[in-house]
């Protein structure tokens, strides 16, 4: 072999996108060590977009305190890349591990999104931002974000309305910031799910944020009302755009308060990796994440990895944590092999301890089992 590509998402809550390439490049290297190792940690827009920006680009992290999604004041931060490009992950500001055990998403805001833009906007020489969708805690579709960014809401009566999730049915008259942010938004997202329904935010995505079932017709009755509110006030389709139900209704947000995009992170990074040119010529990539399933088709690293690599005719492997139902599919779009570190029944917390020596046993079993051919 000459060159082996290692193009891995973070494994959640044990593994960056970074230790998992660079434990797989120390174990190929023994079993290869003639060939040239190229890592490039992926993200989808989720947990590690920050860090895997920075491992491909150079640029510098920038600290900041902002809201939490308790409302209580939380340590943040986002990177500011060379080439002017501010990239923040809301989950920094509105994310699951802030909140702990005390999931509220009738209340849980954005705010602190919004203030994490202004602080970004605020730095010289950025000219673009890259916002990672994915982990919130939320459920407000971005109204805690854009109150920050000046945008008001108001009831029938003209009254100002909390930008909380559980008062979205209030909302009738909404009114635009006097300066809208100064420069262009992209979001990051690794779901197409509309904004209600059964496949919206609250439906699917509600219970892990701690959404009960006698909740989710309210949430999600509150994320229609909103959205049509914001079609006529906008003259443009919001609910039911892909994409427009991530991270809590925070896609449609992105549309409707930010005039921005959404786009596939794993996309936006493997074009920033320059992937397709990088590919060609190698003998091998490696991709992964923390668990490997049906979901994974779509938006994910490993199937985003796997379609380009299909399209040069590059072999594919996934190493993962676990597999789960429909892993399998992923044959269809250019995965050539799936093999998982977990091979014992244990808890989550058995995992964190052995997960390093795990990938380790893991990546020295696929490089030698590779050698042999």
């Amino acid at each position: 072999m000459k060159r082996i590509l290692f193009a891995s998402d973070s494994f959640k809550g044990t593994l960056s996108a970074q230790e998992v390439c660079s434990i797989q490049k120390e174990e190929f290297q023994m079993q290869f060590p003639q060939c040239e190792m190229v890592m490039l940690p992926m993200a989808d827009g989720g947990e590690g977009l920050v860090e895997a920006c920075l491992s491909l680009r150079p640029g510098q992290r920038i600290t900041c305190t902002v809201t939490g999604p308790n409302w209580v004041p939380v340590e943040s931060g986002y990177a500011i890349l060379e080439d002017g490009t501010a990239v923040i992950e809301m989950a920094a500001a509105a994310g699951l591990p802030l909140v702990g055990d005390h999931r509220d998403p009738l209340t849980a805001t954005t705010y602190g999104v919004g203030e994490l833009l202004l602080h970004a906007c605020g730095q010289p020489g950025v000219r673009q931002i890259l916002l990672g969708l994915g982990g919130s805690a939320t459920n407000d579709a971005g109204i805690g974000m854009a109150q920050a960014l000046g945008w008001k809401f108001f009831d029938e009566k003209r009254e100002e309305v909390p930008a909380k999730a559980c008062y979205l049915n209030r909302i009738h008259h909404i009114l635009p910031p006097e300066h809208p942010l100064p420069v262009p938004v992209t979001a990051a997202c690794d779901v197409k799910n509309p904004l209600c329904g059964p496949m919206g935010a609250t439906a699917v995505y509600g219970p892990q944020k701690g959404v009960t079932p006698e909740q989710v017709p309210i949430l999600d009755g509150g994320l229609r009302h909103l959205s049509a509110i914001l079609e006529q006030m906008l003259h443009r389709e919001i609910g039911t755009i892909e994409g427009s139900g991530a991270a809590g209704g925070m896609g449609a947000g992105v549309l409707a308060f930010l005039n921005g995009n959404l786009k596939p992170g794993i996309e936006l990074l493997l074009d920033m990796a320059d992937f397709d040119r990088i590919v060609q010529g190698a003998d091998c990539v490696i991709t992964g994440e923390g668990k490997i399933d049906r979901q994974s088709l779509y938006g994910k690293v490993p199937s985003g990895v796997a379609k380009r690599c299909q399209k040069y005719g590059v072999p594919c492997i996934a190493l993962c944590g676990s597999v789960g139902e429909g892993a399998e599919e992923l044959y269809q779009i250019g995965v050539s092999a799936i093999f998982s570190a977990v091979s014992t029944c244990t808890d989550f917390s058995g995992v964190q301890k052995t997960c390093r020596e795990d990938m380790r046993i893991l990546s020295r079993a696929t490089a030698r089992m590779i050698r042999t051919f």
